[in-house]
């Protein structure tokens, strides 16, 4: 299965992502879909505490949250971040291994735009961000 841009150059713009993860593993796998999107710039946070100090300083387009960090949940740094007005309209999409439907239900009523599992399913997770970054419009991912 080979891995496409969008169809044209100007589907795509410059655009921040913010992932918090303290998983270097899981960093390098995203460090590597997001190649695929040059326009892009990936910035980490490798905990929540450093995410919510990170956020302001970068101000993001798209937050990508593990819902599993060593230091809080995603949950947590979601709630924590709406009570900033600044970091409040940012995109943020959860990504966690727990796919049960109760959790998923959730972290959407919470404030989350999608919601993503691993195995981090490359397709799944370059549509949900494309849908959210590229000019195009968003497709209102799932």
């Amino acid at each position: 299965m080979a891995l496409q841009k969008p169809s044209s150059s100007t589907d795509q713009r410059q655009a921040t992502v913010l992932y918090a993860e303290d998983n270097e593993i899981n960093v390098l796998l995203v460090r590597q879909i997001l190649e695929l999107r040059p326009a892009w710039k990936l910035e980490v946070a490798h905990s929540g505490a450093h995410a919510l100090q990170l956020t302001p300083q970068v101000m993001p387009d798209l937050l990508l949250l593990d819902m599993h960090l060593g230091d809080m949940s995603g949950l947590d740094l979601l709630k924590l971040l709406n009570k900033d007005a600044p970091t409040r309209g940012i995109v943020k999409v959860a990504l966690s291994a727990d796919a049960m439907p109760d959790r998923i239900k959730e972290a959407k009523a919470c404030g989350f735009s999608a919601y993503l599992t691993k195995p981090l399913d490359v397709m799944a997770l370059l549509q949900c961000l494309d849908g959210y970054l590229c000019t195009n419009g968003p497709d209102t991912p799932e």
